[in-house]
């Protein structure tokens, strides 16, 4: 499959393109993977979930 024709189909699917490119999905960066999962989201379920992440290593710190 041509690269052209392999983006269309990502594109078509509406699958980000790096859950096709990698055999395993905990290979894709963790930057990568947060990024595509926000994607998918509703702005008000991004600013929630976002905020999650900025608040979740003061809750662990204390748990470690």
């Amino acid at each position: 499959m041509s690269l052209e024709n392999f983006m269309r189909t990502t594109d078509a699917l509406a699958v980000p393109l790096s859950y096709l490119s990698y055999e395993n999905h905990n290979e894709i960066p963790i930057t990568e993977r947060i990024l595509n999962i926000l994607n998918s989201k509703s702005v008000s379920q991004q600013k929630y979930l976002v905020r999650m992440l900025e608040e979740m290593p003061l809750g662990l710190d204390k748990f470690l």
